[in-house]
């Protein structure tokens, strides 16, 4: 079976490949924008989507009831993959502002990072399993 995988160009994740990996065998990677074609075996289940170096990923797409010769999917980062990433990055500013503004290293850390840690632990369990998004997409956005 054709597996054609179309990841979309988003400046939010850009950097990091995603890997494609259909029941847990590695296919190949995607750069952003990228379009590529895999072979999967007519008896794959499942299709999932890892980033590169970290553990964030899709929550797995099943194409057990698919029975097209070609399966057509698009990939991105989900909207809560995006909240995380803002809020993660809200939380570090938070975090260096307070110190920027007159507290001492020291208070601050016994004071604050309890709370950032907090935070971003919610972060990390929330959106690990559905940082990526999966699609099933029409065949003609990739003729």
């Amino acid at each position: 079976m054709e597996l054609i995988v179309h990841r979309e160009v988003r400046y939010v994740d850009f950097v990091r490949q995603y890997k494609v990996y259909a029941d847990g065998v590695y296919l190949g990677s995607l750069k952003n924008g990228d379009t590529k074609l895999f072979f999967v075996d007519d008896d794959a289940k499942t299709i999932e989507i890892k980033q590169a170096l970290s553990f964030f990923k899709s929550q797995k797409f099943s194409i057990k009831e698919h029975k097209a010769n070609s399966i057509h999917l698009n990939v991105a980062i989900s909207p809560l993959g995006m909240m995380s990433n803002i809020l993660l990055f809200c939380l570090l500013g938070f975090f260096f502002l307070l110190d920027l503004f007159s507290w001492s290293f020291g208070g601050m850390l016994i004071q604050v990072l309890p709370v950032y840690l907090i935070g971003l632990a919610a972060i990390f369990v929330v959106s690990a399993h559905r940082y990526i998004s999966i699609k099933l997409t029409d065949n003609a956005i990739f003729q």
